[in-house]
């Protein structure tokens, strides 16, 4: 049976042999224990559960071993076995978001005043030291920099970025990183094994993958589900007990939307929320199952490829088209941050699958584009085509009709007149087609008369912006005959406007002397639209006005 102890603590490093996965720490400080170098001061960064404070305490057996400083630490001294039971008097651990003012660093300080107890090194392990002020930080860095030969810091977090950079640049910085998911794998196996524990592949392959790298959250999980199954793991066991969603329900969805059946799609999804399973929980199992199609359709074989069992289930979700599976996943994923905003999470989840069915005749905007734009390169070219057409046709009438007539060799013969008809071009025979004409078709010289229109609407609005800033966007310009109209739909604003009418006109005309500059009020006077009101009253009521 398991120990009584968590796994996590019975596994827990104690020299850096033992360590998993950190091999570019553990090389570099054996380099640095054999050829005795060592710093004052490390930075262990990296997630959580990866083995930042045990090595630490690893490292400091390593320095503080009798028989050391050694790569191999005894295990069996006083000091080992003192740092081992955490009752080591020279290897003092802090918990950095406790004790977090100036007056904790200050009493470090007070501290290394004085050697050793019964050790080589004073080791001191700050975690989670990014929680620490920024005081406290700026009285730690003169001892950081200059600590007594036999004071070593070491400073662990999981946010190296919240440290200042003054900090940083006084200590070596190693940087753990998560387990591969196949490494946990069988670090959980051979747990398993020792503790004479029955397991499914799928089980410890589903534990791995809920660490996320983590070997720290991979035992925790692992101490819950042996207490829930009795030391006999099982993947199905695993799935109805924790809130999880069940394959069944996973593979009908994946198969209604795959057959376009949305009352099966609406059916399962009712059957999924009457088995108690949370939204986010379902949501995340989806992204999941999706993520797997998406795996199958590529063919890569994963350690973590587990949800999909049957073949003949696997030949189904082949039908799946590709661009189908990526955009499904997109849109789960959306849904799942969108969920804490939602009036209801059910009807969110129920809608975003039934996109998810009709996203088999979804169309990117980016093709819908592609296929306008060649549309109307198709039309253009057509139109280019017949106005060379008739181009064609008019050129060849004038050819004709600078050719002179020959006349007879007999003149005695009745002359017989020579009469070329050619018919003209109906350019102009359908005026509605010619309006459609106008419409659509846009000549060279149109389109540099517009440009040019804009252009001088740009300019003017910013000489108006120059002089008063609240008209940049308040008015309206016009380009007729000529002439350039400003209307202002703003009383305030025309008055302000008042002051600068003609410096206004003068700037202008320097760059368009040929347009005229009016302005224009667009709005009735308070003080008509007053007195006519009052006026209205009068009439209704027979009143008269007193004045004083």
């Amino acid at each position: 049976m398991i120990s009584a102890r968590g796994t996590a603590i019975k596994r827990r490093p104690r020299d850096f042999t033992s360590l998993e996965g950190q091999d570019f720490v553990v090389e570099t400080l054996k380099h640095s224990i054999e050829s005795n170098k060592i710093a004052n001061a490390y930075i262990f960064s990296g997630p959580r559960g990866v083995g930042k404070t045990s090595s630490a305490r690893a490292f400091s057996r390593c320095l503080n071993c009798q028989t050391g400083p050694t790569i191999m630490p005894c295990g069996t001294c006083f000091n080992c076995k003192s740092i081992d039971n955490d009752n080591s008097l020279d290897v003092i651990e802090i918990d950095g978001a406790s004790n977090t003012s100036v007056q904790d660093v200050r009493q470090i300080k007070e501290e290394i005043m004085f050697p050793p107890a019964n050790s080589r090194y004073r080791v001191y392990i700050i975690d989670e030291v990014h929680m620490l002020s920024n005081s406290a930080f700026n009285a730690l860095l003169k001892t950081v920099e200059e600590p007594p030969n036999y004071i070593v810091f070491i400073f662990a977090t999981t946010e190296v970025h919240k440290l200042p950079d003054t900090i940083k640049s006084r200590c070596q910085h190693f940087n753990f990183r998560l387990l591969p998911l196949d490494k946990i794998y069988e670090m959980l196996k051979c747990v398993c094994l020792e503790d004479d524990i029955k397991y499914e592949d799928e089980a410890l392959k589903w534990i791995a993958y809920k660490s996320g790298g983590s070997v720290r959250d991979a035992y925790t999980l692992f101490d819950q589900i042996v207490s829930l199954s009795n030391s006999d793991i099982k993947f199905d066991q695993i799935r109805s007990k924790m809130g999880l969603t069940s394959d069944e329900f996973l593979e009908k969805l994946a198969l209604s939307i795959l057959n376009d059946d949305l009352k099966e799609l609406l059916s399962v999804l009712d059957t999924v929320f009457l088995t108690g399973i949370s939204c986010e929980q379902f949501l995340l199992d989806a992204i999941e199952f999706f993520r797997e199609i998406l795996f199958l359709k590529l063919d890569i074989k994963n350690i973590m490829f587990i949800g999909v069992k049957f073949e003949s289930l696997k030949e189904s979700l082949l039908n799946f088209d590709l661009k189908h599976v990526e955009r499904s996943i997109s849109v789960l994923l959306e849904t799942y941050r969108d969920l804490q905003f939602s009036i209801n999470p059910k009807y969110e989840i129920e809608i975003n699958f039934i996109k998810i069915l009709r996203l088999k005749n979804y169309i990117p905007n980016h093709l819908l584009i592609k296929q306008i734009q060649d549309i109307e390169t198709k039309a253009l070219n057509e139109i280019n085509c017949d106005i060379d057409k008739i181009n064609c046709d008019v050129n060849l009438k004038s050819e004709l009709s600078d050719v002179p007539l020959m006349e007879p060799d007999n003149a005695t013969e009745e002359e017989i007149p020579l009469k070329v008809k050619i018919q003209e071009p109906d350019v102009h025979c359908n005026s509605e087609d010619d309006d459609i004409d106008k419409i659509f078709i846009e000549t060279k010289d149109n389109f540099d008369k517009i440009d040019d229109n804009d252009r001088i609407k740009e300019t003017f609005i910013y000489l108006v912006s120059k002089y008063v800033q609240t008209l940049v966007y308040s008015g309206e310009v016009l380009i007729d005959g000529g002439v350039l109209y400003y209307k202002i739909f703003s009383g305030f604003e025309y008055n302000q406007l008042q002051a600068y009418q003609n410096e206004i006109r003068a700037e202008f005309c320097k760059e368009f002397p040929r347009l005229n500059v009016i302005f224009q009020k667009q709005f009735k006077d308070n003080d008509d639209e007053f007195d006519n009101e009052v006026l209205r009253v009068k009439n209704i009521f027979g009143a008269s006005e007193v004045k004083e």
